[in-house]
C-alpha cells in the first residue's frame, strides 16, 4: 500500500527533484536519531514515539541512494533493519497504530517467517473500533485507519497462524469498514462530508475539529486502498468535495489583517495565534494530490502553505504528518494566489450555511484596511463535536476585530451558548429548567447522535432552516453592488415547528435579512444593515438582539448601573434608556488593531440597550484555570439569566479583541407577541465620521437611509409565513426623508413578479429579481414617496414539508472490497 512497484520510480523522481530539500533534511534526521533509537524505544508507550517504524520502513523501501542529490549515511538493509526492530519493539510494547500496518506492508520482503507470525498475530489482537459514532464527528477515525489498513496488510498471508481462509475472512471483515465508516455509505465520513460540502464546499464539524488526525487518517486510508487496489486517484479523490473544496474553504475565511482565519468549524473569530495547527498545515500537503485532478484546489493548498504556515519537520509525530502529507500524498505544484484561482469576493457555501464577504483580494494578500463581513445560517444542526449554537450570526473585521464571535479560544463554555454570537435570544425570566437541558432561550441542543446523512432531511430535527434567498456582490455591476440574504432560523429554537421534549415552546418565526453595501470609494465606511422579524408563542419571553464588540462600547441614552437585576445582582449590567440609547460606536485600537464601528438600532423605537460586561467588584477579570479564589468572576461571560460561567480556558487581556469582554443587548421596552429589529453596522478606520442616517417607514415597509444607500423590508404583519419559507409582498410603499441621489434595496417581493414602481410622479415597471428584490437608483426631493405593486398575483407558498420519520442506522451494503478482490 501506498509503495508499489510501479509508482516508486516516480516517487524516487519527486523526492530528489520539487521536495529534494525536504527529503534531504529527512534522511539527515533520521540518521541523527538511528544510534539511540532502539535502546531508547524500550521504555516508550506513547505511540507517537514509535512513528519512526514508518520512517525508517520509508527508507528501506525508497533507498535513499537511488535519488538523486542525496547521500544517506546508512544503508537501505541498515534502514530497513531498524525499522524491523522497532517494529517488534512496539508489539512487545503492546502498541498499535496504522504505522504497524504498513510498515508490514513495506518489510514484508525482509522480515522472517516468524517476524511475520508476530506482526500479524498482533494486527489479529487490535482493538476493534467503535461502530456508533457520527460520521460528522471525528471518534469514527480514531482506530479506524489502523483497522482498516490491517486487513489491507494481512488479506492473503499465511503465516503458520491458522486457516487461510479464516484469515481472509477477517481481513475482509476489516476492510468492509472502509465503505461503512470512510467513504462510500451514508454512515462514511466522507459521504457525511460531502453531503456538507455539496458542490462547493464547506467543512463537517467532525472532520474540521482542529483538521487534524482524523482528517489526515481519512485521507490516508484512502490512498492506502487506492494502491492497494490499483484505482486511480481521479477515481478516489476526484468525487471526494470535502476534501477537494477544503482550501477555498480556508480561503475564504482568511481575515485581512492576516495570519490568521476566521475559523468557523471550531473556534471562530480567533486571534492569528490560535488559528495555525500543525495537522492543518500538513492536510494542506497533501491535498496537493489534486495536481491534474483539479489545479486550483492543488494550487491554492500550496499557496496557503506559502503565506500562512509551513510544514515541520520538528518532532516525530510531525514528521510522520510530513512523511505521509508531503511526500506520500503530496505533488510539486505551482501556488495559485486566490486572484489567480478565481476566488470570488463573496463566496457562499451553501449546504453549510456560511457566506464570506471581503473588498478586495490584494495582490500583497495581507491589508488591514480591507473589510471582511461573515454571515453563518446554518442549514442543518452541525453535529456532533460542537453544535451550532447562535444561528444566524455574523462577524465583522476592517483594521482588526470589530464585531467578534464571543468567548473562543478563551471560554469555550460561554461559546457553546447561543448568546455568544450575534443573534437573538428568547429568554422568559422566570423560566427555572434542569441547567443541564435547558436553553435559556436559546437555541435547541437535544438533538441524538447523528448515524448518518438520513438523519437530515427537511422537516427533521436536524434541519435548522437557512439561507432562502440571496443575493451576493458581483464586481463591475451596478445592478449587483451589494449582498443579500434572508436567513429563516424559526426551527433552530423551540418552537411550533421543532421541539425537544424539554423545554417549552418559544419561537414562532425568526427570519434575518442582512445587506452588505461595500464601500464605493477609499475611506468609506462598510454599512451594514440587518433587518430581523421576530414573533414568539407569548409575551412572557424577551426578545434580546445581542451583538459582541471586540472593545468596551460607547452607548448614547441615560445609564443606570446595576440594572437589569439577573441572578439577584445588577453588577456587571448598564441599562441605557431615553434618547440617543440607538447610537454606539466601538473604538478597537489594541495591539495593532486600528478599526471603528457605529451602530444604529432604529427598530424597535422604545428600547432599552443593555451593556453585560466587566470586571468583577474587586477589578479583576477572568480567572486562570484551576483557581479556587471565591472572588466573583468578571461578567463578559454570563449566561442571559446572570449566571457566571467559571472560566475553563484563561486569556490574557491582550487577547480580549478576539475572545471578547462585553455584550450588547438591544431589548423592547414593552414585551410583545411580535417584533421588527432594525440595525445598522458602519466599519472603518479610526476617526471615520458616522454616515447621516434615518428611519423609513410607510405601507407594509420599515427601512433605513444611510449615506446614499436606502434598504426597505416588509414588516412581520405584512408576510406571510408557513413554518418553511415566507411570501412575497404584493404592495408597499415608503418616504425617503431627505434630498438626494440614492441607490434603493426593496426587499420581499415575489420573485420574478413585475411591479409598477412610483416614484414621487414617476411610474415605471421593474420584475423583482429570483431572490424578491427590486434595486434602483433614485433622485429623491424631501418627502419623495416610492410605492410599488404587483401587477400579478403573488405565488401562494406551498406545503411545508413534513417531518420525516426518525431513521435507523444504516445497514451495511454487500462487502465492497471483496467486490473488488474478485475482480
Amino acid at each position: 500500500m501506498y509503495l508499489t512497484p510501479g509508482n516508486l520510480p516516480a516517487m524516487r523522481v519527486k523526492l530528489g527533484g520539487p521536495f529534494r530539500t525536504e527529503f534531504a533534511r529527512f534522511v539527515q534526521l533520521m540518521d541523527e536519531a538511528a544510534p539511540t533509537v532502539v535502546t531508547d524505544a524500550v521504555g516508550w508507550r506513547n505511540e507517537d514515539n514509535f512513528m519512526y517504524i514508518a520512517d525508517y520502513a520509508f527508507l528501506y523501501q525508497v533507498d535513499p541512494s537511488t535519488v538523486p542529490g542525496i547521500s544517506p549515511g546508512l544503508s537501505r538493509a541498515q534502514y530497513g533493519d531498524l525499522a524491523i526492530q522497532l517494529l517488534l519493539q512496539a508489539i512487545a510494547n503492546g502498541v498499535e497504530g496504522h504505522f504497524i500496518p504498513v510498515a508490514y506492508d513495506w518489510l514484508h520482503d525482509r522480515l522472517t517467517v516468524e517476524q511475520r507470525r508476530q506482526v500479524v498475530t498482533h494486527m489479529l489482537g487490535f482493538r476493534e473500533p467503535k461502530s456508533t459514532d457520527s460520521p460528522f464527528d471525528d471518534q469514527p477515525m480514531y482506530g479506524r485507519e489502523r483497522w482498516v489498513t490491517s486487513g489491507l496488510a494481512f488479506y492473503g498471508e499465511y503465516t503458520g497462524i491458522g486457516d487461510l481462509n479464516t484469515g481472509n475472512i477477517e481481513a475482509l471483515r476489516r476492510m468492509d469498514d472502509y465503505s461503512r465508516f470512510i467513504e462510500g455509505e451514508s454512515t462514511s465520513i466522507v459521504t457525511a462530508g460531502n453531503f456538507v460540502a455539496g458542490s462547493d464546499g464547506g467543512w463537517s464539524q467532525g472532520l474540521g475539529y482542529s483538521t487534524r488526525d482524523s482528517t489526515l487518517a481519512a485521507i490516508r486510508a484512502m490512498e492506502a486502498r487506492r494502491t492497494a487496489f490499483g484505482l486511480t486517484r481521479e477515481d478516489v479523490f476526484g468525487p471526494a468535495t470535502v476534501f477537494r473544496r477544503y482550501p477555498q474553504w480556508i480561503v475564504s475565511m482568511l481575515l485581512p489583517q492576516g495570519g490568521g482565519a476566521l475559523w468557523r468549524t471550531h473556534n471562530t473569530d480567533e486571534a492569528p495565534k490560535y488559528a495555525q495547527y500543525t495537522g492543518m498545515i500538513h492536510l494542506l500537503g497533501a491535498l496537493r494530490l489534486y495536481k491534474g485532478i483539479d489545479d486550483n484546489t492543488a494550487g491554492l493548498a500550496q499557496w496557503l502553505l506559502d503565506t500562512q504556515g509551513t510544514l515541520s519537520q520538528s518532532s516525530t509525530s510531525a514528521r510522520l504528518f510530513y512523511l505521509f502529507g508531503h511526500f506520500l500524498l503530496a505533488e510539486g505544484v505551482t501556488a495559485r494566489s486566490p486572484v489567480e484561482a478565481g476566488m470570488p469576493l463573496t463566496k457562499r457555501f451553501e449546504t453549510y450555511g456560511s457566506v464570506f464577504m471581503r473588498t478586495r483580494w490584494t495582490p500583497e494578500w495581507v491589508d488591514a484596511g480591507d473589510s471582511f463581513v461573515a454571515l453563518d445560517a446554518a442549514t442543518w444542526a452541525r453535529p456532533n463535536t460542537y453544535w451550532q449554537v447562535s444561528n444566524p450570526s455574523f462577524t465583522i473585521d476592517r483594521r482588526g476585530p470589530l464585531v467578534i464571535k464571543s468567548g473562543t479560544a478563551g471560554h469555550q463554555v460561554y461559546a457553546a451558548g447561543a448568546w455568544s454570537g450575534n443573534t437573538i435570544i428568547f429568554p422568559d425570566p422566570d423560566e427555572v429548567l434542569d441547567q443541564n437541558s435547558w436553553d435559556r432561550g436559546g437555541q435547541r441542543k437535544a438533538y441524538i447522535n447523528v448515524t448518518g446523512t438520513d438523519f437530515l432531511q427537511p422537516a427533521s430535527d436536524y434541519d435548522v432552516g437557512g439561507i432562502t434567498r440571496a443575493s451576493t456582490f458581483e464586481p463591475g455591476n451596478n445592478a449587483r453592488d451589494f449582498d443579500y440574504f434572508l436567513a429563516d432560523a424559526t426551527r433552530t429554537f423551540n418552537g411550533p415547528y421543532a421541539i425537544d421534549a424539554v423545554n417549552s415552546s418559544k419561537v414562532a418565526r425568526f427570519t434575518r435579512q442582512f445587506v452588505y453595501f461595500r464601500p464605493e470609494s477609499a475611506g468609506q465606511p462598510d454599512r451594514i444593515v440587518i433587518f430581523d422579524r421576530t414573533e414568539t408563542t407569548g409575551e412572557q419571553f424577551e426578545k434580546r438582539w445581542i451583538f459582541h464588540p471586540s472593545r468596551r462600547p460607547v452607548i448614547g441614552g441615560a445609564p443606570q448601573a446595576n440594572v437589569p437585576i439577573r441572578n439577584g445582582s445588577g453588577e456587571g449590567k448598564t441599562t441605557y434608556t431615553g434618547n440617543g440609547n440607538g447610537t454606539m460606536s466601538v473604538v478597537n485600537d489594541a495591539d495593532g488593531s486600528n478599526g471603528q464601528l457605529w451602530v444604529t438600532s432604529l427598530l424597535p423605537v422604545d428600547r432599552n440597550v443593555v451593556l453585560v460586561g466587566g470586571p468583577n467588584s474587586f477589578g479583576e477579570w477572568a480567572k486562570p484555570t484551576g483557581d479556587t479564589d471565591p472572588t466573583p468572576f468578571s461578567h463578559e461571560f454570563e449566561d442571559p439569566f446572570g449566571f457566571p460561567n467559571p472560566n475553563r480556558n484563561s486569556y490574557k487581556l491582550s487577547d480580549a479583541q478576539y475572545v471578547g469582554q462585553y455584550r450588547v443587548e438591544i431589548i423592547p421596552a414593552v414585551s410583545t407577541r411580535n417584533a421588527d429589529f432594525l440595525n445598522v453596522f458602519e466599519a472603518g478606520e479610526v476617526g471615520t465620521p458616522k454616515s447621516p442616517t434615518a428611519y423609513l417607514s410607510g405601507q407594509n415597509y420599515r427601512g433605513v437611509r444611510v449615506g446614499n444607500r436606502i434598504a426597505v423590508f416588509a414588516t412581520l404583519a405584512a408576510v406571510e409565513y408557513n413554518g418553511d419559507q415566507e411570501r412575497g409582498v404584493a404592495q408597499g410603499d415608503f418616504t425617503i426623508d431627505q434630498a438626494g441621489a440614492y441607490r434603493v434595496l426593496v426587499a420581499d417581493l415575489g420573485p420574478g413578479v413585475e411591479y409598477e414602481v412610483t416614484t414621487g410622479s414617476s411610474t415605471a415597471r421593474q420584475a423583482a429579481t429570483s431572490s424578491g428584490l427590486l434595486y434602483m437608483s433614485v433622485n429623491a426631493s424631501a418627502g419623495t414617496r416610492v410605492s410599488f405593486r404587483a401587477l400579478q398575483p403573488i405565488p401562494e407558498l406551498p406545503p411545508p414539508p413534513v417531518a420525516p420519520a426518525a431513521p435507523s442506522t444504516s445497514a451495511p451494503a454487500a462487502p465492497r472490497n471483496l467486490r473488488i478482490l474478485a475482480q
